[in-house]
């Protein structure tokens, strides 16, 4: 019997190592390669520097006061401003966060599959085939400093707990799956609660809902959330005119008014098939039939939580008025998840099933090279991209980003005294952050609006924008160029003033 369990635990191991090196190159793989994201992952950044800097652990901060443009909760700025105390205020520890979370996304994503799969294979697959969405592999998801991650792997966790108590009804799956809940809410507040109602029309389907709300210790273990309002009361408190913030921006804002382009409610489902997903999406349909089909129970459960999940939360992102294209990324651990069940019902137990494959040797081969032939390419497509940085965006303001980035890195002296130009009505501050860096390192490189420059200024300048706009008031001579980004003296013109 010990050698039996000495078996196990080895081979456990060498699956969860196996899930490891799956993951290497589409989560950590070059992660600090590319510059800071225009947008969120730089005014995060700058929350986290903050926040490492003075310790305000409960509220974000920006320029030195109350951040009220991203008012989400913090546990994900927590976790960045943590990392740079361990490695500095750089992309590395700004992105760390959202890496692990997708770490611990695929392995909690692999037990829960090989506890309901015939062949570890399937589950293996499941990862693969996660690591392979684009829109999971992308910015403003697990290769970003952004939430996305973070709420993810936490949605996760309190999807598995709630759906085990289902299965087992064991108290402490109920403990955890309000713990996941609190980090989830913690880590990007309202959007924890999305998911809430797929998970009550799954309870339904099931016939557990009535039994839980009069379990005892689903209000103990429910209280945990009495400390949402008070995180509020708190904020409120000390930073008053944060509750109204909250409403505009998270609560009731985001689903009646319009903060992002004006966006079909197919929005998502077309995303997911021209770019995320793919013909996944399509196959998914035969797939789901399958995993419906199966003659095991707790299979065919699995099948509706997850069908029901990715349905379900679809409805609620698609209804909402402001609808960004990283929404859905709690979705794809249950596409994949799906996908996989189907598979592994068409072989196995699925009540349609008339595949006869004689012998464990033959039937290990078969399922081999239909993994291979669906799951592993998408895989390895996605991690080429990363190994040969084509995963990068093109644009003048990332060019211009990675060309300060260098310099902050290796010469922060080499662009002393120049100005970098700015219109202060655009974005800036993903430009901001190397300047920072630079003058934290010694270096004299400044910002500089427009408006405000001179004639014998040396500017730095990578926008053709304001490239014409300086034209219009300075004959530019130019000193050097480096792709779209140029050094140039401004000398007399007969332009017009500002």
């Amino acid at each position: 019997m010990v050698k039996l369990y000495s078996r196990l635990f080895k081979q456990r191991n060498a699956e969860y190592l196996l899930v490891l090196l799956l993951a290497y190159i589409p989560i950590f793989h070059n992660l600090d390669r590319l510059p800071f994201r225009i947008w969120d992952e730089t005014r995060q950044a700058f929350n986290a520097y903050e926040m490492a800097e003075q310790g305000h652990y409960l509220a974000l901060y920006f320029e030195g006061a109350p951040d009220m443009w991203n008012v989400k909760t913090p546990l994900t700025v927590i976790c960045q401003a943590f990392c740079i105390h361990l490695f500095g205020w750089n992309e590395l520890a700004i992105r760390l966060p959202s890496a692990l979370a997708a770490l611990g996304t695929v392995i909690l994503l692999f037990h829960w599959m090989r506890k309901y799969m015939v062949q570890p294979g399937f589950a293996f697959s499941a990862v693969a085939l996660l690591l392979s969405f684009k829109g999971y592999v992308d910015f403003h998801a697990i290769r970003t400093g952004d939430m996305d991650s973070m709420l993810c792997f936490f949605t996760l966790g309190f999807c598995y707990s709630l759906f085990e108590w289902t299965e087992r009804g064991k108290d402490r799956y109920l403990a955890y799956f309000f713990i996941f809940l609190l980090l989830a809410w913690f880590t990007k507040s309202i959007a924890a609660f999305l998911s809430m109602p797929a998970l009550l029309i799954y309870l339904l389907v099931q016939g557990k809902l009535v039994s839980l709300i009069k379990t005892k210790k689903f209000w103990l273990f429910a209280s945990i959330l009495l400390l949402i309002p008070v995180y509020y009361l708190y904020r409120e408190y000390s930073t008053p005119g944060y509750w109204n913030a909250v409403l505009t921006y998270e609560l009731g804002g985001r689903f009646s008014s319009q903060l992002s382009d004006e966006n079909p409610f197919y929005y998502y489902i077309n995303q997911h098939l021209t770019r995320d997903i793919g013909t996944y999406l399509w196959l998914l349909i035969p797939a789901s039939v399958f995993a419906l089909s199966s003659r095991i129970k707790a299979k065919r459960d699995l099948a509706i939580f997850c069908l029901l999940f990715y349905v379900g939360h679809q409805v609620v992102i698609s209804s909402s008025a402001t609808k960004y294209g990283w929404y859905d990324v709690p979705e794809f651990p249950f596409v994949a998840m799906l996908f996989l069940l189907g598979i592994e019902a068409m072989f196995y137990d699925s009540r349609f099933r008339n595949i006869s494959i004689d012998g464990p040797a033959k039937e290990y081969v078969f399922v081999s090279i239909i993994l291979l032939s669906t799951v592993i390419p998408a895989y390895a497509i996605r991690a080429a991209e990363i190994t040969d940085g084509s995963e990068i965006e093109k644009g003048s303001f990332y060019e211009l980003s990675a060309f300060l980035e260098r310099y902050a890195k290796h010469d922060p002296h080499g662009l002393d005294g120049l100005f970098l130009a700015y219109n202060p009505k655009d974005y800036h501050w993903y430009h901001t952050i190397y300047i920072r860096r630079i003058q934290q390192a010694g270096g004299t490189l400044e910002n500089r609006e427009v408006q405000e420059l001179k004639t014998g200024d040396k500017v730095l300048v990578a926008n053709q924008h304001l490239t014409e706009q300086l034209k219009y008031h300075f004959h530019l001579h130019r000193i050097e160029i480096e792709g779209n980004v140029a050094v140039y003296l401004l000398e007399d013109g007969e332009g017009m003033d500002f």
